[in-house]
């Protein structure tokens, strides 16, 4: 059964190599000055959130498609002889589509579709569309699919460190290491204790000791390609352990920096 996996932009993976059976919902970055853009469409992340860092007073707020353009989406997969439709839906606190999904399926019964919630966005996100999609491609049953989607749900975690200092000074202040660390659990952004100047080595020591004893793909999602907080992870990484010598990188996607921080970075992993 010809199968579409359609993904919340929240999952980054417009910046991710994917087939052609996956597609992203795109998030509407609305600022405040009534522009509008339709996330990586018509504004990529670097442009984001450069434009973030250089206007401090601009203000920016997601919002969700509505059920007519996800039945336009399903309408058009219906052209592509697609037969099913997979709904990958990120934490609500980053999207919220299950209404406009709802809504949209409810007149289109002759098409058979699930709605997966991950609870989570970025990366892990993005590899459980990739995941699906290579199991339906292999052949897989749908719960053979849902039962490789828990396993993923269960394992795997985002900790994001939003440093006390701006990002292009940080490499001349001795603060650069002070910040905070938050991680999301049941779905929400939570800050995990107080500001702290050791915060980015806890961070480190944190994750190794959480991976140590599984198979995972550790990831980095940077809100800026040239921040100096990547190397330095990298770096950290490395000497704690030779597996993370070559670790992924990525944009993290504006909706999810909305929330995070527009100077934070985050470090991560799935399971394998």
């Amino acid at each position: 059964m010809k199968t579409k996996i359609l993904v919340c932009s929240t999952s980054g993976i417009d910046y991710i190599p994917h087939s052609e059976n996956i597609e992203s919902i795109p998030v509407i970055l609305k600022f405040k000055e009534e522009e509008q853009y339709l996330d990586y469409v018509d504004i990529t992340s670097e442009a984001f959130y450069n434009r973030m860092r250089m206007d401090k007073n601009c203000s920016v707020t997601p919002s969700f498609q509505n059920y007519s353009k996800i039945l336009d989406v399903v309408n058009k997969m219906r052209e592509d002889k697609y037969e099913r439709i997979i709904f990958l839906l990120p934490s609500q606190v980053f999207s919220d589509l299950y209404v406009s999904i709802t809504i949209a399926m409810s007149e289109n019964d002759d098409i058979p579709y699930s709605i997966y919630k991950s609870n989570t966005v970025g990366f892990p996100l993005a590899y459980m569309a990739i995941e699906a999609d290579r199991l339906y491609t292999e052949g897989a049953s749908l719960e053979e699919v849902n039962n490789r989607l828990d396993d993923l749900h269960r394992v795997n975690e985002l900790f994001f460190f939003n440093p006390s200092c701006a990002e292009n000074s940080f490499f001349f202040s001795k603060k650069f290491k002070t910040g905070v660390i938050s991680t999301i659990e049941n779905g929400e952004l939570v800050v995990k204790g107080k500001e702290s100047k050791n915060a980015l080595e806890e961070l480190v020591k944190y994750f190794v000791s959480q991976t140590s004893n599984i198979e995972v793909i550790p990831f980095i999602l940077y809100t800026a390609k040239n921040s100096k907080y990547i190397s330095i992870i990298e770096k950290n990484l490395e000497m704690m352990d030779k597996k993370y010598k070559k670790i992924k990188t990525y944009p993290l996607d504006p909706a999810v920096g909305i929330v995070s921080g527009v100077n934070s970075i985050c470090l991560g992993y799935v399971l394998k």
